[in-house]
């Protein structure tokens, strides 16, 4: 989550929370 919040993403976050879950 916080690599996602360093390079943009709100958008990068939903998608590792969706690919990690």
């Amino acid at each position: 989550m916080a690599m996602g919040a360093g390079f943009g993403g709100q958008i990068l976050s939903d998608i590792i929370l969706d690919a990690g879950h």
